[in-house]
């Protein structure tokens, strides 16, 4: 580790390579410290537009060995922090959607949590949201999965402004079209990718990586 407590892999010299890569806005961030922000603020924007949001658990996998062994908020990647939290955001959004849509906002809360996991490898991160909101249509999946990401394209049901969704007031919560198309990007940017995986009858897992010393290879 270095002197701030960082493993060495991840030392001045490999964010410095990040810079050329990312900017000078990308720096060494506790990936799972993002991760639990982005729950937060999406539960509260999902609460502001439906009254609920679904319970979220957060399983995040040790560094083996640990630096330091009651850390819990690593592992640590080269990332840009506001990119990462917006991919996340983005993937939890839709997935209280159709768990809203599937089991109701009044019973939501009683449905199964929402799992995030947080994994890590020597150059990878991982992170899991799998939700149980009855998974992609059969429209949506196979031949027009590619749509989720592409820009403008959005399954969102039309929806009118009522006493628990106040879509006609401040953001928008969802079908603008552009918000996976976006988080793919950024994942790309980070050395990574966003993939969505189909639990017909179940519900829809996204898998988001990222390249832990912020390396993009298709920039």
């Amino acid at each position: 580790e270095d002197a701030m407590g960082r493993p060495a892999a991840l030392s001045n010299q490999s964010e410095e390579r990040a810079i050329d890569f990312l900017g000078p806005s990308a720096t060494i961030h506790s990936v799972p410290v993002i991760v639990e922000a982005a729950i937060y603020d999406s539960q509260a924007f999902a609460v502001e537009k439906f009254g609920a949001a679904p319970e979220v658990e957060i399983d995040i996998d040790p560094v083996d060995p640990p630096p330091i062994p009651t850390d819990k908020k690593r592992p640590v990647a080269v990332c840009i922090d506001a990119h990462l939290h917006y991919v996340c955001m983005e993937v939890l959004k839709n997935a209280y959607r159709a768990m809203i849509n599937t089991h109701g906002a009044l019973e939501v809360k009683e449905a199964a949590p929402i799992q995030v996991h947080v994994t890590s490898s020597r150059d990878q991160i991982g992170i899991a949201i799998g939700d149980t909101g009855a998974g992609l249509s059969s429209e949506a999946s196979s031949a027009r999965y590619s749509d989720s990401f592409r820009f403008f394209h959005s399954t969102a049901p039309p929806m009118m402004a009522n006493y628990t969704y106040s879509r006609q007031f401040g953001a928008a919560f969802d079908g603008l079209g552009f918000g996976l198309p976006l988080s793919r990007l950024y994942c790309d940017m980070m050395g990574g990718d966003l993939v969505l995986g189909n639990r017909p009858g179940y519900g829809c897992t996204a898998y988001i990586t990222l390249d832990k010393h912020g390396r993009a290879q298709n920039i």
